[in-house]
């Protein structure tokens, strides 16, 4: 059986030993890893978390002498998520010690990452702790990360088990994927664990240690910890959310309404008032979250062509995702003005055409608006709301669709309360989203005016069809 001997940071490290790093989110099952490992038992020498609070609270090292020719160091560090203290804290914990290492010429060898299969969704938690563990690691580390997905033995099913898989290999780790990172399933027992280690050392012997960015970023650089890219992305991201709809449904009503103040010109006469991108940042009342409110002209403005809105939006978008990489995009808010009898011009309808499959659904919030300006009886309004989302709305609603109402532009809970609809869907990622519009928006220049009638069902086809 294995040995394992708790060190501190100023143990005898050998220039021979592999340093192996396992990070996670709190409860993900490190511990229970290196205790199978250590003791072939769970529970025995290292306390696996087995309740709300967490287990590891300090930066441990644990020596595997069997079955390897070379000692393997376990670096057993605090979880994010962890219930008595701060991410910023278990940052901070995890660099000072990295740090150390590195003062003493000691990098590790590689990094093993925890994640629960049993999730049926990435929280905005997870999401925040992933970008800092990739920031933390670097590009050029990356081809030293295995993540490895716990917890199988709990899942019962193994259908839904492989598309979370696919879902974090595709979407998630994808790009610490391209740049050498690999993955692998851990069943909860000795020999899942022993094979796991023993696969990920066999890859990575005979290769010299890659310091971490973090350790480049607070020795070579002397950076502190809040100027590095691994603390900044533990603040809570900004999401952008496009609002979208005819002339005068209500967007910079809506944007005005959410901020409590007047920062959107609205407009009083039938032409339309916004000819550019408008980007307003307002922070949610409640979440530690702000929002990007990106409210582009009408789509059927009456200076400014369709073609020449998609490419100010590409535009706009494209210039908050390189002053803001962390951002991330919520999706789009489509407002419809309740007493507009234009619910079936040419662009209303293609929107809502192409908005009829599946992944777009989810992250697109169908509203009306001006109830409160409505020259027609409140049983009239209710009855156009429920045809619109009976018949032009029926297909996308189905599929997924949010549908609301912005009742009220004099209380703010009405705006908020669509836009928390909207964000307890998995934000996207902006730079996607920004490329593939840009790449669609260049496309509509070599279509011919009778083409260019699809283009918004390929738009959001691309934009949202991931």
């Amino acid at each position: 059986m294995p040995s394992k001997i708790a060190m501190s940071i100023h143990s005898r490290i050998r220039q021979d030993d592999i340093v192996i790093l396992i990070m996670g989110i709190t409860g993900t099952g490190k511990s229970t890893l290196i205790d199978h490992l250590a003791t072939g038992q769970p529970g025995t020498i290292v306390r696996a978390g087995d309740g709300l609070t967490s287990c590891t609270q300090d930066v441990a090292m644990f020596v595997v002498n069997n079955h390897f020719s070379n000692r393997i160091i376990l670096v057993d560090t605090p979880g994010f998520g962890d219930t008595n203290r701060t991410d910023m804290e278990v940052l901070e914990n995890i660099s000072n010690f990295l740090a150390d290492l590195y003062r003493n010429n000691i990098s590790p060898h590689g990094i093993i990452y925890t994640h629960r299969i049993t999730d049926n969704r990435m929280s905005e938690a997870q999401c925040r702790a992933l970008r800092c563990f990739h920031r933390l690691c670097g590009d050029y580390a990356c081809s030293n990360i295995l993540f490895v997905t716990t917890m199988w033995d709990e899942e019962r099913s193994g259908k839904r088990a492989e598309e979370m898989q696919r879902c974090l290999r595709e979407k998630y780790w994808r790009d610490m994927i391209s740049l050498g990172a690999s993955t692998t399933p851990y069943w909860n027992t000795p020999q899942s664990a022993l094979e796991t280690l023993k696969n990920f050392v066999g890859r990575r012997q005979g290769l010299s240690r890659i310091p971490l960015q973090i350790q480049l970023d607070i020795v070579d650089k002397r950076l502190t910890l809040g100027e590095t890219e691994a603390a900044r992305a533990l603040q809570p991201p900004k999401v952008a959310v496009l609002l979208l709809g005819l002339t005068g449904a209500g967007k910079s009503t809506f944007v005005n309404t959410a901020a409590e103040s007047s920062r959107a010109r609205v407009g009083q006469e039938l032409t339309s008032t916004s000819i550019c991108v408008e980007r307003f940042l307002v922070d949610h009342p409640r979440k530690l979250t702000s929002l990007i409110f990106v409210d582009p002209p009408g789509l059927d403005h009456t200076s400014v062509s369709d073609g020449e809105v998609v490419k100010k939006i590409s535009e706009s978008l494209g210039a908050l995702n390189r002053s803001l990489p962390d951002a991330l995009f919520g999706g789009v808010i489509y407002l419809h003005d309740i007493s507009e009898s234009r619910t079936q011009s040419p662009i209303g309808t293609t929107i809502l055409t192409l908005l009829s499959v599946p992944e777009p659904s989810k992250h697109i919030l169908l509203a009306t608006t001006k109830w409160n300006k409505a020259m027609t009886d409140p049983e009239e309004n209710n009855s156009r709301h429920l045809e619109l989302v009976n018949g032009a709305w029926k297909q996308i609603r189905e599929r997924g669709a949010l549908v609301g109402k912005f009742e009220d532009p004099e209380n703010s809970e009405s705006a908020w309360g669509l836009v928390d609809l909207l964000l307890d869907r998995q934000p996207l990622d902006l730079q996607l989203a920004h490329s593939e519009l840009n790449a669609l928006q260049e496309k509509l220049r070599t279509l011919t005016p009778q083409k260019r009638r699809g283009f918004f069902t390929k738009l959001f086809k691309k934009l949202f069809g991931r």
